[in-house]
């Protein structure tokens, strides 16, 4: 599956369409993929249906997202630092660079 299919599938969770009192089924499971117009292989809708027995999917897909926007959070500063980092070994190479001609 690809990010796209995914964010489909994912969206579709979030919309409020799936009610709390709802078995996840393997049916269910394939109604979903078909309607993300998603192929997979078979054995995986046994595989999700097993793993998501008893499972609360409203509060997985909520914390699945907080996750998400945790990560996101963590890679956005990372690439802060990097910048600032750049930022002043580029500094340092200029005032280098001019000491190294004057």
């Amino acid at each position: 599956m690809g990010s796209k299919e995914i964010f489909h599938i994912i969206q579709w969770l979030e919309s409020g369409k799936l009610d709390d009192d709802i078995e996840v089924t393997r049916k269910r499971i394939q109604t979903i993929i078909e309607a993300a117009n998603v192929k997979i292989e078979p054995y995986w809708l046994g595989l999700f249906a097993e793993a998501l027995e008893g499972v609360n999917i409203k509060e997985l897909v909520t914390r699945l997202g907080l996750v998400f926007l945790l990560l996101l959070q963590l890679l956005l500063l990372k690439l802060r630092r990097k910048r600032k980092k750049n930022a002043k070994n580029l500094i340092m190479t200029l005032v280098l660079y001019q000491l190294d001609f004057n």
